[in-house]
């Protein structure tokens, strides 16, 4: 039984809280909070309405093929892809034991000083409206047809293997930031329903964005390219944002590249990135 904000547990049928990853009377994991909260009814049937009305202004727009040729793409080879900065990059891939940790786990343990003030509270509030206490297990990438990354958040690009992510990973219409500021959200407001996806229904979430953009006679190429536009600046960066419950190793990256419209990095950079490239490169050879 599920009353929306909680379910019951299907080993002791103890009521679970959505945000809470285990169930508190047997343990049983009951799935990650992120995704279960994407698969509740109401933002199922709000996304499969704003999918099914981008759909008809596709149709409408005679761009019935394009609009095919993308959802099949999203649907059958797309993946989630994080950016790594280069000493980051370098560190999992030459130290198998370590896990990627975010930014909330790595302050609050100790391993590294907080942002300025003003941007360590804005990322603290935005990160709270959207998953309360689970903040500090969400690492964020962006959903991908190949390895198209955002050079503005580092220098290389790290495609997820899907059965490492997908059961554990939800999907937001475009930047945390923007949709909170977009939507004009403030502590104690709901999340507006719609906008988000668990890992089935990402295409859905990617034509309900971009199905109003489609015309006929675009080149496969441009489609493809629609998914993620960044050119370096966060602030004109346009993406489906990954949240990814938990943290990640080596293990879970399927591939690794440098991402060519980042920043010129510095000569020490350039070799991390060249390092980490070619330590992946010999753990794949490997294995």
């Amino acid at each position: 039984m599920s009353s929306g904000s909680s379910c019951e547990c299907p080993e002791c049928g103890t009521l679970v809280g959505i945000n809470e990853r285990y169930c508190p009377s047997c343990t049983l994991d009951m799935g990650a909070p992120n995704v279960r909260e994407c698969a509740a009814r109401t933002e199922r049937e709000t996304l499969q309405r704003r999918f099914d009305d981008a759909r008809s202004k596709a149709m409408k727009n005679k761009a019935k093929q394009e609009w095919e040729f993308l959802s099949s793409c999203v649907q059958n080879e797309s993946g989630v892809v994080v950016a790594l900065p280069a000493q980051i990059a370098r560190s999992i891939v030459t130290d198998p034991r370590l896990v990627y940790a975010n930014y909330e786990t790595l302050v609050g343990s100790g391993l590294r000083r907080p942002a300025t003030q003003d941007n360590d509270r804005h990322r603290k509030a935005v990160a709270s409206l959207l998953f309360g206490q689970a903040d500090a297990q969400i690492r964020y990438g962006n959903l991908a047809i190949e390895t198209e990354s955002l050079g503005s958040y580092g220098d290389v690009s790290c495609r997820l293997r899907a059965d490492a992510v997908r059961k554990r990973t939800s999907f937001l219409e475009e930047n945390s930031y923007t949709f909170v500021r977009r939507h004009q959200m403030t502590p104690g407001d709901p999340i507006p329903p719609g906008y988000r996806a668990v890992w089935e229904n990402r295409h859905k979430l990617a034509l309900a964005k971009l199905g109003g953009q489609l015309k006929p006679g675009q080149r496969r190429s441009e489609l493809r390219g629609l998914l993620v536009q960044s050119c370096g600046d966060r602030s004109n960066d346009e993406f489906i944002e990954a949240h990814i419950y938990g943290g990640f190793t080596v293990d879970s990256i399927e591939s690794m590249t440098k991402i060519t419209k980042a920043k010129r990095p510095n000569r020490e950079a350039q070799m991390d990135v060249k390092i980490a490239l070619s330590q992946f490169s010999k753990r794949r050879r490997k294995s």
